[in-house]
């Protein structure tokens, strides 16, 4: 029996079909193949502003690269709002913010926008059960930052309820240039916001191309494998670093590989074995889970070898983020992924690795094919939510136009006059300007701004002061995953049944493949595996996806 939800209030007075979502949503799937070129401006013929020093790469998706700090440079002429309120629901990885009598970036956010900024800032744990109880009780906020998936029908109930505005018409149509720095947005990231065919919110940007891998390339270079260009190099490689002592301290006590989460880092050495992202698109329209593919159990033979062999830590299974991240950043891990905020830069762990182990060479790398040629990286849409205004508010279109030069001040781009304020806030303040530029924040600036604007600030720029040749090293590594990037067919599309199976389908697929890799089960229960996920939902969520697809 399928468990009851909780109640979505009418916002329109015709009932929601389900199915019809299911048929029909495409948001945040703008890494497919369905993304199509917008037909108005946006993106496709809108000319962002690019200030001295910036590097801008060919490849799309892929950030400029900033060298320098850039000259000062404004992208608003006035004052955005009429000097009323405006209400944002937004969630928040931060602690609450400084209550705003005390909070001059609050205060000062509120001067530059012309509002009175009323932001209700709901931490991760909370966020499914406010968007729950919001919408039945129908009272939205202006805006409402949003993160569809599979496991949030209620999002996709509400843009069929019409608890939203479509953007749609503004977007591709000469109307969006009113808006420069939303102009400016590329086509597939207003792609991603799409449901319906429609566009329903202002997207906030991340990498498309956002997990690098990295190596000890020093361990490997000591060991005797510099040109590392297949599957069984790799293996031989990953092996001698935990047999071998390659920090030479007489111990062992280092490992080629240390994951988190009991996941093996297959996602890793998928891209070797070119596994597809999620699922396979067939030439009639048909789709392949990816744990169905040869492919896939060609990836995990190779880590049952690996791990026989004792290139993985030997807790392999049970490592958590932090103690792996310890591991690695320790100088006894040889090979990880991350985003690349957590990989680049003065923070990074190619940088903070060193401070332990000086002599650390923590390098990137987009790895070979397992024959020898090349091997894939995953791609995602290239946004991570996207921030809606509510139908009620966009009936009036003074209102409407408003609240989009709101946010198009809120999207300024790096490095502007808007930007530099909305990142560090009121120099002496909440930040400190540093003498290679650029600024760095204070601990007052971060317990004042908090996620009063995290919906509109992204990481879509590399910018590393005091570490020159970082940034265009970064930027380059982007482009080498993104010539080689595939996109998940399936990414923004809505499946029911993975909404309400997916998790425990999750959960029988790392179980087994744990017991696999460990010697527990022979490789054969991979079969029993997927014969069993396919009938207890994986066919039917194959099914809802290619309905999904075919409409779209």
């Amino acid at each position: 029996m399928r468990q009851s939800r909780p109640p979505v209030r009418n916002f329109s007075n015709s009932r929601i079909s389900r199915r019809k979502v299911l048929k029909s949503s495409a948001g945040l799937a703008g890494a497919t193949a369905f993304s199509l070129p917008l037909i108005g401006q946006a993106g496709a013929q809108a000319t962002p502003v690019v200030p001295e020093g910036a590097i801008v790469s060919q490849v799309e998706g892929v950030p400029i690269a900033y060298t320098t700090y850039p000259e000062p440079f404004s992208t608003v002429d006035e004052v955005p709002g009429n000097g009323g309120s405006v209400s944002i629901t937004a969630l928040s990885y931060s602690p609450p913010p400084t209550p705003k009598d005390d909070n001059q970036y609050w205060q000062e956010l509120e001067t530059r926008l012309g509002v009175t900024w009323e932001a209700d800032l709901v931490p991760i744990d909370g966020y499914d059960e406010r968007i729950a109880t919001t919408f039945a009780g129908g009272d939205l906020p202006d805006l409402f930052f949003l993160l569809p998936g599979t496991t949030r029908p209620l999002i996709y109930q509400a843009f069929e309820q019409g608890a939203f505005t479509d953007l749609t018409d503004i977007v591709e149509s000469d109307q969006i240039n009113e808006y420069p720095n939303l102009a400016a947005y590329p086509a597939y990231l207003w792609d991603a916001t799409r449901v319906n065919g429609r566009v329903w919110g202002v997207p906030k940007p991340v990498l498309r191309n956002n997990d690098p891998t990295t190596y000890r390339r020093d361990w490997g270079d000591a060991l005797g494998y510099e040109t590392l260009d297949n599957a069984q190099t790799i293996s031989d490689m990953l092996v001698a670093m935990s047999n071998e002592d390659p920090d030479g301290n007489g111990s062992q006590d280092t490992w080629g590989v240390a994951p988190f989460g009991g996941g093996w880092f297959n996602f890793i050495f998928n891209q070797m074995f070119r596994v597809p992202y999620g699922w396979r698109l067939n030439d009639d329209g048909s789709l392949t889970s990816s744990i169905e593919t040869d492919e896939y159990r060609q990836s995990l033979e190779y880590i049952v070898e690996l791990n026989a062999n004792g290139a993985y830590h030997p807790d392999s299974a049970s490592l958590n983020v932090t103690q792996a991240q310890e591991l690695l950043l320790g100088g006894r891990a040889g090979i990880s992924t991350n985003g690349f905020a957590a990989v680049f830069g003065p923070s990074g762990s190619r940088a903070t690795v060193q401070e332990i182990v000086p002599e650390a060479d923590l390098h990137p790398i987009v790895l070979p094919g397992h024959d020898g040629g090349e091997g894939v990286s995953y791609q995602t849409p290239g946004i991570f939510g996207f921030t809606s205004i509510s139908a009620q508010a966009g009936q009036d279109e003074e209102r409407l136009h408003e609240l989009l030069r709101i946010m198009n001040y809120l999207a300024a781009p790096f490095g502007s006059e808007e930007s530099t304020f909305l990142r560090y806030g009121i120099p002496g303040v909440h930040s400190e300007e540093l003498p290679e530029g650029g600024f760095t924040s204070t601990e007052q600036g971060s317990a004042d701004r908090s996620a009063l604007v995290y919906p509109f600030l992204s990481e879509n720029y590399f910018y590393y002061p005091g570490m020159p040749g970082e940034a265009e090293f970064a930027q380059q590594h982007n482009e080498a995953m993104a010539e080689v990037a595939i996109g998940n067919p399936t990414a923004g599309l809505y499946s029911e049944t993975q909404g309400e199976e997916g998790a425990t389908l999750n959960q029988l697929i790392a179980d087994t493949y744990t017991a696999i890799v460990t010697g527990r089960e022979p490789i054969d229960a991979l079969d029993a595996m997927i014969e069993e996920w396919q009938s207890r939902g994986g066919d039917q969520i194959r099914q809802e996806y290619e309905e999904a697809i075919a409409q779209n």
